[in-house]
């Protein structure tokens, strides 16, 4: 008998992907396979599979892909604003755990750098994320149209609104007559738009509720606000008065 001595590699899985990007509202999500790179098996030391001869057959490994919960709906489609982090677990041959441990913590995971600085930073937890979808078309910009103004009567009537929405956004737009104001690169989200009637007291608004519009990416966004002219005194009439002269001059009817 001969005394041999070897050396045996444990090899453990890297795994690489890369971050895509979805628009908001318009991509429907099937499935994650393009955002993994490659998969490979390394040893300790730095051997790869490829460099040594594996005593067993390489194992299958099973990928299940989770995104942040409430970023998509039951369809799949983007509902979120905010870049997807998608939370990578591993299994191998079909089990969840080698001795107890799962097998996501055996596991590393490699982030492929975007074109762009995506501010990527490598997660505390294997796997969580493992990579983002990047979410685009996340502003949109919301034109408010005042029409019924008396423009040959009240030249120059202005009517004032207050514009809010997500993130305690809020805004005072003021429009001249029968005019329109754009807000640009607004957030995409639910707005409210709020006419303050004290300011042009002498119309009223066809509604009395304020008017809400939820923001599309890429779609003509309008809220138009219609009023009436219901007084026609620039007073109240609790300070009109009959005027009587008395005299010569004077003439009563």
């Amino acid at each position: 008998d001969k005394d041999m001595t070897g050396t045996i590699h444990v090899f453990k899985p890297e795994l690489t992907f890369k971050d895509s990007t979805v628009e908001y509202r318009k991509t429907v999500v099937t499935g994650y396979e393009g955002n993994k790179v490659s998969e490979a098996w390394k040893s300790s030391d730095g051997i790869v599979d490829s460099e040594a001869t594996m005593l067993t057959s390489k194992p299958t490994l099973t990928l299940t892909y989770t995104p942040e919960a409430g970023s998509l709906d039951y369809t799949g489609l983007v509902i979120s604003t905010e870049d997807i982090p998608v939370k990578v677990d591993v299994a191998l041959n079909g089990s969840d755990e080698i001795n107890g441990v799962p097998v996501t913590d055996y596991t590393t995971f490699v982030h492929q750098p975007c074109t762009t600085d995506c501010g990527w930073k490598t997660p505390a937890t294997p796997g969580n994320p493992a990579f983002r979808l990047h979410v685009k078309d996340v502003y949109a910009d919301l034109t408010i149209t005042k029409t019924g103004a008396n423009e040959t009567a009240d030249p120059g009537q202005s009517f004032l609104f207050t514009v809010t929405g997500p993130d305690n956004y809020s805004t005072e737009v003021i429009i001249v007559g029968n005019g329109s104001v754009t807000l640009k690169n607004l957030k995409i989200g639910t707005y409210t738009v709020r006419e303050d009637t004290s300011w042009s007291w002498r119309y009223t608004p066809t509604t009395d509720k304020p008017q809400t519009i939820t923001l599309e990416a890429n779609e003509k966004n309008e809220v138009t606000i219609i009023n009436t002219r219901k007084k026609d005194q620039w007073l109240d009439g609790n300070v009109r008065t009959d005027n009587k002269f008395t005299g010569a001059a004077a003439t009563t009817d």
